[in-house]
């Protein structure tokens, strides 16, 4: 509950045109596993997500983050960041 009203909150400062329904389950749920549960994950996958759909979004499509929007964004959650850094 918690966490739906934290995406609630954070939907209404995104710069998109159309609304994103955050708080829909599937989207919740990605958002909530890409992001490992943090804060400030949730921050930084919000705002790359957000740039990408802005950068990348046709005249005629929706401006909001979907699913294809997360996988297309580029953004890398915090435990395949830390694999690649323990390769090195």
């Amino acid at each position: 509950t918690e966490f739906l009203r934290l995406l609630a909150s954070l939907e209404k400062m995104l710069p998109l045109r159309s609304p994103s329904n955050l708080t829909e389950k599937t989207l919740a749920m990605k958002l909530h596993a890409m992001s490992e549960g943090t804060i400030g994950e949730l921050s930084l996958l919000l705002n790359t997500a957000a740039i990408w759909v802005i950068r990348n979004t046709k005249a005629d499509k929706p401006e909001c983050i979907d699913v294809a929007a997360l996988n297309a964004c580029g953004y890398i959650s915090p435990s395949s960041r830390r694999s690649e850094a323990n390769k090195v």
